[in-house]
C-alpha cells in the first residue's frame, strides 16, 4: 500500500490593518469649502463661419455637438466664443475644406465609391 508523506506548511499571521485615526470635527470643517474658487475668465475670440454655397439661404446654420452639448451657429455673422471652443469648431471647419477632391467628386452626385 502507498503512503503520503505529510508536508508541514507554515502558518503565516496577517499584520493587523491600520486604522486612520478618526478627524474631529474642526478637521472635518477645515477640509469642507466655505466660498467656491474663483474661476478666471477664458480668453474668447471672434469669428466668421464662412456660408456654405451647398445649402439654401434659409438653412445657412453650422451644427456641431461637443462634449454632449449641441451648438448650432447662424454661419455668416460675427460670433464671439472662448478659445476652447473656437478651436474644435476650427477643428472642423478645416477637415471640411481639406476634403480629398476624389472624395468631392462623388459628393451629391449618384455614384458609388469602389
Amino acid at each position: 500500500m502507498a503512503t503520503t508523506k505529510k508536508t508541514e506548511t507554515k502558518k503565516t499571521t496577517r499584520a493587523p490593518k491600520k486604522v486612520a485615526p478618526a478627524r474631529t470635527a474642526e478637521q472635518i470643517e477645515d477640509a469642507i469649502p466655505t466660498k467656491p474658487e474663483p474661476i478666471e475668465p477664458e480668453e474668447t475670440v471672434s469669428y466668421v463661419i464662412p456660408r456654405d454655397p451647398s445649402l439654401s439661404s434659409g438653412d445657412q446654420f453650422f451644427e456641431y455637438c461637443l462634449n454632449g452639448i449641441n451648438y448650432r451657429f447662424k454661419r455668416g455673422e460675427v460670433l464671439t466664443h472662448p478659445k476652447s471652443l473656437y478651436a474644435a469648431i476650427n477643428d472642423v471647419l478645416m477637415r471640411r475644406e481639406r476634403k480629398s477632391p476624389f472624395i468631392a467628386e462623388f459628393q451629391n452626385t449618384s455614384k458609388k465609391l469602389n
